[in-house]
This record gives C-alpha cells, sequence and structure tokens, in this order.
C-alpha cells in the first residue's frame, strides 16, 4: 500500500505502477479506506469501482476510458470547485455504465461526461445512479437509459446533450431542480418523475 490515496502512487496499484491504456482499472476496499484521488491525468481501459472503495476526479483532472463497461459498485465523483474542468471521457463505441453505486457531480457546471463513441448505456441501478450537476455530453451519441438520472441537492442544472435519447429508467430534477436535456430526439418508455422538469428542445 502507498504511503497516499493518490492514483500516481505506484504502490497502490498491484502491478506496482498506475494502470495505463491497456489496463483494466480495478479500485478496491483495502487500499486506504477505499478511497482513491485521481490526481493526475489517466487513459484506461476498463474501469471497475468495487463497494465500499470512491474514486475521485479532481479540478482540471481528466480520466479517459477506451473500453465499453464502467462497473461502478462504490463512488465515482467529479468533484469540479468551479474553477477549472473536471472530465471523465468516455471512448469506447458502445459502453454500458452498470453497477449498483453512483456516478456523482459535484455542484459545478464544469464537470463533464464527455460521450465520444456511438453508444452510451446507464444501467446504475441504485436510487442515486447518475447524479448532481454539470454537463452529459455526446453530440454523435445514442444515450440509452435504463438506470436512473437524477439532478437532486444541487444549485445547478444537469445538461444532457445526446443525438438521441431512449429513457426506459428514471429521469428527473428532484425539489425543482432541473434536467435540460438538448437533443434531437427523446423518447420516454415511462413517465417521467413528477417532480422533473425536464426540457427537450
Amino acid at each position: 500500500m502507498g504511503s497516499d490515496d493518490n492514483w500516481s502512487d505506484a504502490q497502490n496499484w498491484s502491478l506496482k505502477r498506475p494502470p495505463k491504456e491497456s489496463d483494466d482499472a480495478v479500485i478496491t476496499n483495502m487500499t486506504h479506506n477505499g478511497f482513491v484521488n485521481q490526481d493526475v491525468n489517466a487513459t484506461i481501459k476498463n474501469l471497475t469501482i468495487n463497494p465500499g472503495a470512491e474514486l475521485i476526479i479532481p479540478d482540471r483532472i481528466k480520466l479517459q476510458i477506451n473500453g465499453d463497461t464502467i462497473t461502478v459498485d462504490g463512488l465515482l465523483k467529479l468533484n469540479s470547485n468551479g474553477r477549472g474542468y473536471t472530465t471523465l471521457s468516455i471512448e469506447g463505441s458502445i459502453v454500458t455504465l452498470k453497477g449498483s453505486g453512483s456516478l456523482t457531480m459535484s455542484d459545478s457546471f464544469r464537470n463533464y461526461v464527455l460521450l465520444n463513441g456511438k453508444t452510451f448505456i446507464n444501467q446504475l441501478s441504485s436510487t442515486q445512479g447518475i447524479q448532481g450537476s454539470g454537463n452529459i455530453f455526446g453530440s454523435q451519441v445514442a444515450l440509452e437509459n435504463v438506470g436512473v438520472i437524477n439532478a437532486i441537492g444541487q444549485k445547478q442544472p444537469l445538461l444532457i446533450f445526446p443525438s438521441t435519447m431512449m429513457n426506459a429508467g428514471v429521469l428527473e430534477g428532484s425539489a425543482g431542480l432541473l434536467i435540460i436535456l438538448l437533443t434531437g430526439h427523446c423518447q420516454h418508455e415511462k413517465r417521467l418523475d413528477r417532480w422533473n422538469r425536464a426540457i427537450n428542445r
């Protein structure tokens, strides 16, 4: 185990080096109480966050995922403080986000989930799912939501900008907060939550 919780600390990884773009990264709850701070930009293949583990992407840091699977049974947090951009760049052609955990974004419009493939499928099954403020941007991607996307507990809106969107899960803006949909086509197979204030433009 390394001397700190930083991604760059080679001793925090089983291969005694940080993962590279050909590696699958697994965050367990065994190191520093499961907390990993991504202190450098990184590119990996697939990502798994085990139950009880957390990966925090802070201000001015980018994580690029080139594979097709992101499994979050703990917490994946984009934590911009508003002074710089925090970016999760998803590059695979058909990518599934799944698990019982949460992808949480802090209260900042400078949090970006960039979808650069063809299809992105959200299957996060927890009540939190994808939540918070910022941007889910993929002007050429088909976004399929069969899990939860929720703008809750934040002051800033959650902006979703895919090419097309199919919602068969929960899409909501709770407590009067906004989800703003900017898309050419949005199909809802389930009714929106009664607190939703989503806008389809």
